[in-house]
């Protein structure tokens, strides 16, 4: 099968090394653009997607030097096969034993809400599941949701004092012998708090809309190339460079390119802004490897009409219609 136009003008940005971003609409070759991709070449390729079927269907499209996984298979064989034991006794918890398996032996009062020992459970576990869908290194009093009827002071108030059960959940979680219940979202979070490698020289990640902010930040910190692709809509092409990132048409390919900044320095000001609060307590988990900081050429490609599909603002999984995509936007000059 021919390339199209705008797929041979991916194929050849991906083969000058630089990192590009994929935008383009549904039907107008995605996939096939990123499978052309892996056929240009003979080093090795790392081909993530979000679901094990669409991995497994990748694996009989792409050649013998793609490896097709999903972020889960990733963190898996580098060390969630150590839970393996806790994966399997993985039943469902109810909430009263949480409570007492936390320490959690009393209601709380916090002006007219009564804020039951169950209910304490639920958002301690809530506060853990926020903490391993985000980027952040250190489980704090915000990873609490909003409890309805509370307010300003009591909401903080009621954040504080299920803090250490937090931290203590957490703790039991990375234990092989802890009693809580264990998904594969925890190793998730425990392998990308380690800053790995991943052992590609060059990545490939589909569907970055569906890409949760771990996997996300895991994806943005290689130094390996990186290419990813989202849908996208047709906009108004502007000869500004900011705005032809941001631009696409439905016959020509829109390419600007523009050197960034390291991963360390996009994520300062989010680690400033924590550290007001990590006075309320804090958990770090993991190593710290330093970023080479070296400047880094992007590329976004634009093409195809259709629009985004609609995503779930609650989904903790989405980061809206750019994704990935959108981060590396951001880090332009």
């Amino acid at each position: 099968m021919e390339p199209t136009g705008e797929q041979q003008a991916a194929r050849d940005v991906f083969a000058s090394g630089r990192d590009l971003a994929l935008v383009a609409g549904a039907g107008t070759g995605k996939t096939s653009t990123l499978v052309l991709m892996g056929a240009a070449t003979r080093r090795r390729d790392l081909y993530m997607v979000f679901g094990r079927d669409i991995a497994a269907d990748a694996r009989r499209r792409f050649g013998a030097n793609v490896d097709c996984r999903t972020s889960h298979s990733l963190a898996y064989r580098a060390g969630g096969h150590a839970y393996q034991l806790r994966l399997d006794r993985a039943a469902h918890i109810p909430s009263k034993e949480t409570a007492r398996l936390l320490g959690i032996d009393r209601d709380l009062g916090i002006d007219s809400h009564r804020i039951t020992r169950s209910h304490q459970a639920r958002l301690v576990m809530g506060m853990i599941r926020r903490f391993c869908y985000s980027t952040d290194r250190i489980l704090m009093a915000r990873h609490m949701e909003r409890v309805n009827g509370l307010h300003g002071p009591a909401q903080d108030f009621l954040a504080r004092v299920l803090l250490p059960y937090a931290i203590r959940a957490w703790a039991d979680l990375r234990s092989f012998k802890g009693r809580l219940k264990f998904t594969p979202d925890h190793y998730m979070k425990m392998w990308a708090m380690t800053k790995p490698v991943l052992p590609a020289d060059f990545i490939l990640l589909d569907e970055a809309q569906d890409t949760n902010p771990v996997l996300e930040e895991v994806f943005l910190a290689q130094d390996a190339q990186r290419v990813c692709s989202r849908p996208g809509s047709s906009m108004n092409v502007s000869s500004s460079a900011g705005a032809a990132l941001e631009s696409c048409t439905s016959a020509v390919a829109t390419v600007t390119s523009r050197s960034r900044p390291s991963v360390s320095d996009l994520r300062r000001r989010e680690r400033r802004a924590a550290a007001t609060e990590a006075d309320e307590g804090e958990w770090w988990y993991g190593r710290h490897r330093s970023n080479s900081g070296r400047s880094r050429s992007l590329t976004t490609l634009t093409f195809g009409t259709s629009a985004p599909s609609p995503q779930h603002p609650s989904h903790p999984r989405r980061q809206g219609p750019a994704g990935c995509a959108s981060k590396l936007r951001g880090s332009v000059g």
